[in-house]
C-alpha cells in the first residue's frame, strides 16, 4: 500500500479535420483520396546497444530506454520471449527472458533534438550543459516502516541514458544521529548498506534523496542533475 506505479498516459486525441484536404476527402489532384502513411517498423529506428549488468532485466531495459517490451522482442529475436505476453504493455508478470551480463541488447536510442546552427559572431558565450532532470523516487513510499530483519530496497525512474563516468548518487542521513551514507549506482535500484541500521535499540527515520552525478576523475560524484524529492522512512535497530 501506497507504492507507486507508473501506467503509460492514454493517447492525446487527434483534432478533427477542418478541410477537406484534411480529411482526406478528394482535397488532392484528381479529387483522389490521400495515401495513408504507413506505420513506422523497428528497422526504421533508430538503435544502440546495451550492455547487460547485474541486475537487469528486460522490463528495466525498456524502462531505461523509454520503449515496450513489444519493441524489445522485435529488435532481439535471439532472446527467449517464451514466457511474456504481448498483449499486456509490460509482458506480463512472468515476462523475464534471461539475460547473461555481458550480452548486448537491442535498444531504442533516444531520439536526438534538433538545433539550428547560426554564423558565430565571436561575441558568443558559452551554454552550460544541459543537467539531468531529477530521478523521480518509487519505493519505499514516504514514512514506510522497517523491521529489524527487513533490507532497504531504494528504487527509482531512470533519468535518461548515463554517460560511463555518470552514476546516480543515493544521499541517505540518518536524522536521529545527523550520520550520513552516500552510495553510487548505475542502476535504478540499491539495497541500503547494512552498516546504516542503528544498533543502540532505537528504531531511527533516514531521509533519502537520489541525484545523477559524474565521476571528477579521482572516485569522487559529484551532483550535475536536478535535485529530487526526499523521502523518509524509518528502520529498527539490530
Amino acid at each position: 500500500p501506497g507504492q507507486i506505479l507508473l501506467v503509460p498516459c492514454p493517447p492525446t486525441n487527434t483534432p478533427a479535420p477542418t478541410t477537406p484536404a484534411e480529411a482526406g476527402g478528394g482535397g488532392g489532384l484528381g479529387g483522389e483520396d490521400e495515401p495513408e502513411a504507413e506505420p513506422t517498423s523497428v528497422t526504421d529506428i533508430l538503435t544502440l546497444e546495451h550492455t547487460v549488468e547485474a541486475g537487469d532485466t528486460i522490463v528495466g531495459i525498456a524502462t531505461r530506454y523509454n520503449t515496450t517490451v513489444n519493441i524489445l522482442h522485435d529488435l532481439n529475436p535471439q532472446l527467449d520471449w517464451s514466457s511474456c505476453d504481448f498483449s499486456n504493455p509490460s509482458g506480463g508478470p512472468g515476462c523475464n527472458p534471461p539475460l547473461r551480463i555481458g550480452d548486448t541488447v537491442i535498444a531504442p536510442a533516444p531520439t536526438p533534438t534538433p538545433t539550428l546552427s547560426p554564423t558565430p559572431s565571436g561575441n558568443e558565450t558559452a551554454t552550460p550543459t544541459p543537467t539531468y532532470t531529477a530521478p523521480r523516487l518509487l519505493s519505499p513510499s514516504d514514512g514506510s516502516e522497517f523491521a529489524s530483519d527487513e533490507p532497504v530496497i531504494l528504487t527509482w525512474v531512470s533519468a535518461g541514458v548515463l554517460a560511463e563516468n555518470e552514476a546516480y548518487l543515493v544521499h541517505i542521513e540518518d536524522t536521529d544521529t545527523g550520520a550520513t551514507f552516500d552510495q553510487t549506482t548505475r542502476q535504478t535500484s540499491m539495497a541500503l548498506d547494512p552498516n546504516a541500521q542503528p544498533t543502540d535499540g532505537q528504531t531511527h527515520t533516514f531521509a533519502w534523496t537520489v541525484v545523477v552525478a559524474r565521476d571528477d576523475g579521482t572516485g569522487n560524484y559529484e551532483p550535475i542533475g536536478a535535485p529530487g524529492e526526499v523521502r523518509t522512512f524509518t528502520w529498527e535497530s539490530k
